[in-house]
């Protein structure tokens, strides 16, 4: 098989349909991972070599394409020596705005 073609920017590849509602918690957990990885002021590349995973692994997490396992985000916080308690008030954060913005 060949490769595919680039999306354009903001396209999704294909997946099983989600709802919107998991589409947001997958695009939320992104954005606190990311957040926390800015944060701590590690790559994607660190953050990557620190869970056994690929950048690109890391890039679709906090994209939200694709939802990392418990214990990728559990190792991944360790990492960024972030709390899950912090975590939580993260995904609250990132709906609270989300709301907001409508």
């Amino acid at each position: 098989m060949g490769r595919r073609a680039a999306l354009p920017v903001g396209e999704r590849p294909y997946r099983s349909p989600r709802s919107h509602r998991e589409d947001d918690l997958y695009e939320d957990i992104g954005a606190a991972l990311c957040r926390f990885r800015l944060a701590a002021k590690r790559s994607q590349e660190e953050a990557a070599a620190a869970v056994g995973y690929s950048r690109t692994s890391v890039t679709n997490w906090e994209s939200g394409l694709h939802k990392p396992s418990f214990g990728v985000v559990d190792a991944l916080l360790r990492f960024y020596g972030a709390t899950w308690e912090a975590f939580v008030q993260a995904l609250r954060d990132e709906e609270a705005t989300r709301r907001r913005l409508g």
